[in-house]
Parts: C-alpha cells; sequence; structure tokens
C-alpha cells in the first residue's frame, strides 16, 4: 500500500514549505495536487512563485489545486496568471480559477471574469458570478443584472449584486425597466442590500418606468418605517400592478404600518386616493386600531370611503362590525347600503335583529344584486 499522501500531510503538519514545492515537481500527478493544496492550507508566501508555475501542469487536477492555493495565499501577483486559467480547457479549472480571484478580491480580475459570464459550464458562470461580488465590483453590475433572467444562475447574480451593494442599484434598476420579467429577483436583490438601498427606492417609487416602481414597492416591504409607508400610499395609482404590489407591501409590513394607515384614514385633507388605499392594506391587517379606524370610516362624508371601509371589514370578517355594518344598510345613499350588505354576507352576520321589513329588504337586495353569494347572511 502506497504512504505517500501521509507525507505531503506531514510536511504539511511541520510546515515544510521547501519539501512541499520540491514536491511540485513529483513524477505522480496526485501527489503534486496534494503538495499545491498543501501549500495553500500552510499559508507561506514563499510558495506563491512555485504555484503560479504550478498553473501550467498537464494535469487539470493539479492546475485546480495550484489555483485554490493561491486564492488562499491572497498574493495579488497571482491575478494574471489566475485570469488567463479561465480560458482553460476544463470546466472545473476555470471555475476553480474564478473562486480564486474572488477569493484575491483584485479589482485588476473584472475584465477577465466578466469575459467568462457566458461560458457554457453553469458551475463556471455560477463561481464568476459570485467572485465578481466578492469583489465588489459595481462596474460588472450591468453585466451581472442580466443573469437575473436566467434561471440558472439568478440566485447567484441576486446574492452577488446584494454584495456589490448601493454601487449596483442604477443598474438593477434599469435591467427592470428593459425586462419587467425579473421584477422579483431584482426587488430580491434590492432587498438585500438593507437600509443602504432605501432612499433610492424612495426615488424610484416615483420612477417613469411602472416596472421599477413596482420593483421598488415590492423591495421595501422588509425595509418598513413611516416614511416608507407613507411613500408606499402616495404612490401613483395610475397602474394597477404599481399599487398593488404598494398595497401588499404595507401590508407585509403588519404591525409598524398600522399607526400610519390609520393617520391617513383620518386625515380629511388627503387624497381620496390615499384614503382608499389606506382601507385597502388595512384590510389585510388585523388590530383593534385597524377595527375602530374602518368603523369610523363607515361615517365618512365620501361615499367612496364609506363603501371601502365597509368592504374592508366584510374581507377582515370582523364581527366586531355587526352592529355599525347593520346601521349602515340603512343608509340613504344606495352605494353605501349595499357594501354594507355585501360585507355582512361575508361576516355571516345575524339578521335577526333587524325587523321582518329591513331582513326582507335585506334579503331581496342582496339576492337580486349578489345571485352567487353564500353566507348565512341570507334566511331561506
Amino acid at each position: 500500500m502506497q504512504t505517500w499522501p501521509l507525507n505531503v500531510y506531514e510536511l504539511e503538519t511541520k510546515g515544510d514549505v521547501n519539501s512541499l514545492i520540491q514536491m511540485l515537481n513529483n513524477y505522480n500527478w496526485l501527489v503534486r495536487g496534494d503538495a499545491a493544496n498543501s501549500l495553500g492550507r500552510v499559508g507561506n508566501p514563499s510558495s506563491a512563485e512555485p504555484l503560479q508555475k504550478t498553473l501550467s501542469d498537464d494535469f487539470a487536477f493539479v492546475r485546480a489545486e495550484a489555483a485554490e492555493a493561491l486564492g488562499r495565499l491572497g498574493n495579488r501577483q497571482a491575478v494574471q496568471p489566475l485570469a488567463r486559467l479561465l480560458r482553460d480547457e476544463e470546466p472545473f479549472v476555470r471555475a476553480q480559477a474564478a473562486q480564486a480571484l474572488g477569493n484575491l478580491g483584485d479589482h485588476q480580475a473584472v475584465a477577465a471574469l466578466v469575459d467568462t459570464l457566458y461560458d457554457q459550464d453553469n458551475l463556471v458562470r455560477g463561481r464568476v458570478i459570485q467572485a465578481l461580488g466578492q469583489i465588489g465590483a459595481g462596474a460588472a453590475a450591468v453585466s451581472i443584472v442580466e443573469m437575473l433572467a436566467d434561471d440558472d444562475m439568478c440566485v447567484h447574480a441576486i446574492q452577488a449584486l446584494a454584495s456589490i451593494g448601493p454601487a449596483s442599484i442604477q443598474s438593477v434598476f434599469k435591467a427592470v425597466a428593459a425586462n419587467p420579467n425579473v421584477l422579483e429577483p431584482a426587488a430580491e436583490a434590492l432587498q438585500r442590500i438593507g437600509k443602504d438601498a432605501v432612499h433610492p427606492l424612495l426615488v424610484a417609487l416615483n420612477d417613469s418606468s411602472a416596472a421599477v416602481r413596482a420593483c421598488a414597492a415590492r423591495a421595501l416591504d422588509e425595509l418598513g418605517s413611516p416614511a416608507v409607508i407613507k411613500a408606499l400610499l402616495t404612490t401613483a395609482a395610475d397602474n394597477y400592478m404599481v399599487w398593488n404590489t404598494a398595497i401588499r407591501s404595507i401590508r407585509k409590513i403588519g404591525e409598524p404600518s398600522v399607526r400610519p394607515l390609520v393617520e391617513a384614514l383620518g386625515n380629511d385633507e388627503a387624497g381620496t386616493m390615499e384614503r382608499f388605499s389606506a382601507i385597502e392594506a388595512m384590510a389585510g391587517i388585523e388590530s383593534d386600531e385597524v377595527h375602530n379606524a374602518l368603523v369610523k370610516a363607515l361615517a365618512s362624508s365620501c361615499p367612496d370611503i364609506r363603501s371601502a371601509a365597509a368592504t374592508a371589514l366584510g374581507r377582515i370578517g370582523d364581527h366586531g362590525a355587526i352592529e355599525a355594518l347593520t346601521e349602515m344598510t340603512k343608509h340613504v345613499c344606495p352605494q353605501s347600503a349595499e357594501s354594507a350588505m355585501i360585507a355582512l354576507g361575508r361576516i355571516n352576520a345575524p339578521i335577526g335583529t333587524l325587523s321582518n321589513e329591513e331582513a326582507a329588504d335585506f334579503h331581496l337586495h342582496l339576492r337580486l344584486q349578489h345571485p352567487n353569494l353564500t353566507g348565512r347572511a341570507v334566511k331561506d
């Protein structure tokens, strides 16, 4: 049984760099590869030059081990030799060279890495994207964002763009404007950047591109603050996708959004659309404060606000609103009365508290207007 691998590991344990360097010339390719690997772990700078020479070894395994070792050593003089290895005939060698360049973190490698983004091997492409993220190559962001549309590379691209940070934000927005299909992964990348992305995202809520506005709204759903919620509420509603995304983001923010929503709804000077948006967002949040605000809104002077509040209470299934909604069924405004009836139907409200005449009117009106509506609210 051969024992040469143990010799390599013993030399590594002893830190015998000179002997390990000599083993880079061993006749056995496995010995050479293991020696290169050990030199990387020992981390002595004097092994950098011999390892660079080993990048041209006839065996792919040895070349890959030498590349990995150079990445560990952190010797930036290895950047160009490793960059040349990105054109190696073996995919796993190219992948290892990309990883080593990422570990070195030198911007001199960016151009060569970008040129390798479209390698035919997915392992290589993934390592290249990761390396660009590690380097923090803002200049490469415009190329990385193209990978958001690639199902195989999407996760790598998200991570890389997040690592690059604020320098990638405008490139992400441009990519979304050009291809709305990347909206979701782009939003996740922006979200991972964190607080540094908040201001650019708030600015983007007013972008001329609906896709960019929706992307910004989506990205803000985990970066909630009163200022964010206010901005989402006032996001231009000329596009349903943008508006719907903003509402979903507010709902996802959850409890922290309740106070700003209640204040917006109670502000008579706010535009009807802003107040309507606040109600729509409240429909996905259950709390006593939301209940009180929506019930109060049933008495609004604006019929659209009254109807929206009734609809929201119905969707929440707020049994505590039954009395107020029942009273609203008597409203002189047909729109308001009908909204209250529908809400009661959704809540499955008992209508025994109404007079027989009122119950009959309720039943008839509900059935005529909404023949497919089901619920205990309607007695046969």
